[in-house]
């Protein structure tokens, strides 16, 4: 075969394998671009179904805004706030006048003692467990049991105002009073080193989530059998404590829950969906000015 013939042949067949490459290149890149699309796709789904999870679960983030201590909070939906005091201001100083924490109606009568650095207080009226030995008549329409539940915001956000007329106060040492405070409300031993709680540490959310992790350590009580009852207007309940800090700041989430709860409420769900949602940030906060702030408590 002459020369040019064989070399206009080997041309041809290395012009066939370099489309045939490219041909099989360019099929994977499209295969590869469908995965890439199909993923995302699925992906904004699976965003869009947790988000519809969420709003259907807490309330809107507007009505948890705490503008004056930068926290925003979304407490489940079937809980109401608890209005906080009103904010006075003195006539002369200008200077806001603090109400005493034992004046906050938003604290718990069924304690014995005040909550530290309360930012916030919910109320739900929940649903409770229909006892299985009551089986109502036919035809007979029965109310189903319900007891008050509460969720309060603690924080050392009112440690840092006073300290700007009190040096000595110390903001930082405010995760131990405010434990203290809990431990004698509730008549359980306090958190010592001889007999210290049994604090977990948590990442929230604890998978792969669409919000930034934020650490916590929760506890809860009663916990054995032979820890005394919390008892509260005729029922039992238990008590959660969630402690998270960012910064110089510290926050106290303690959530005060029916044992007997119905499932239906979905209040472990919806609490840990809370504090997903939740955003503090490591901000000190200053005393407020007239018409410089939110209404009582940081509220808008």
């Amino acid at each position: 075969m002459p020369q040019q013939a064989r070399s206009l042949r080997y041309y041809k067949e290395m012009v066939s394998l370099i489309l045939l490459s490219l041909t099989v290149v360019s099929a994977a890149l499209v295969g590869c671009g469908s995965q890439t699309y199909e993923f995302r796709l699925e992906e904004t789904s699976k965003y869009f179904t947790y988000l519809n999870k969420v709003n259907d679960s807490l309330d809107p983030a507007e009505m948890g805004l705490m503008r004056d201590y930068k926290i925003t909070i979304r407490v489940p939906q079937q809980f109401n706030l608890l209005p906080p005091p009103e904010v006075k201001f003195d006539e002369e100083t200008n200077e806001p006048i603090l109400v005493p924490p034992n004046m906050d109606d938003r604290q718990p009568k069924y304690m014995n003692t005040i909550l530290p650095g309360l930012l916030g207080a919910w109320e739900a009226n929940v649903y409770l467990q229909s006892s299985e030995e009551e089986e109502p008549a036919e035809e007979e329409e029965t109310e189903i049991p319900t007891a008050p539940c509460y969720i309060y915001l603690l924080g050392n956000h009112l440690k840092w105002i006073e300290k700007e007329k009190a040096p000595s106060v110390q903001p930082l040492e405010y995760y131990f009073e405010a434990k203290d405070a809990i431990a004698s409300g509730f008549r359980i031993p306090p958190d010592t080193d001889d007999q210290p709680w049994e604090w977990d540490s948590k990442k929230s959310p604890s998978g792969i989530g669409y919000v930034p992790k934020k650490d916590f350590e929760s506890f809860w009580f009663p916990q054995e059998q032979d820890d005394p009852d919390i008892e509260i207007h005729g029922s039992y309940y238990r008590v959660e404590l969630y402690y998270h800090e960012t910064g110089d700041i510290q926050v106290v989430l303690m959530c005060v829950i029916p044992e007997d709860i119905a499932s239906s409420e979905k209040i472990g769900e919806r609490i840990s969906l809370m504090l997903e949602q939740l955003e503090v940030k490591p901000v000190v906060p200053k005393s407020l000015k007239p018409g410089g702030g939110g209404g009582g408590g940081g509220f808008l």
